[in-house]
């Protein structure tokens, strides 16, 4: 994609607890707008769905956000206990984590 300013990063000093978050602070420092959006490869979202949040941001003060998230039920055990832990352990430890902020 000739068009697109696109960078590859290799490896990211140990800042953090793990290898992930480590990662994740390459990628701020590295970053070269204001708003940053972080998107785990397990989730799914419609295109507008940026455009939407980036609006949002305009609006409001700087500073982390959080979105929740439902699993998508597949028919199958493995998707199903996934919903049960997106619902239970994620969603838990977001609203936990909002309300520790207020």
């Amino acid at each position: 994609m000739p068009e697109r300013s696109i960078r590859l990063l290799i490896g990211a000093p140990n800042l953090g607890p793990s290898s992930k978050v480590n990662k994740l602070c390459r990628l701020a420092r590295e970053a070269r707008h204001d708003l940053l959006v972080i998107n785990d490869s397990d989730i799914r979202v419609t295109p507008s769905i940026y455009g939407r949040w980036s609006r949002r941001f305009e609006i409001r003060a700087s500073g982390p956000s959080r979105v929740l998230y439902v699993g998508n039920r597949r028919r199958y055990v493995a998707g199903e206990l996934e919903s049960i832990g997106i619902a239970t352990d994620f969603a838990a430890g977001v609203l936990a984590a909002v309300s520790s902020k207020a």
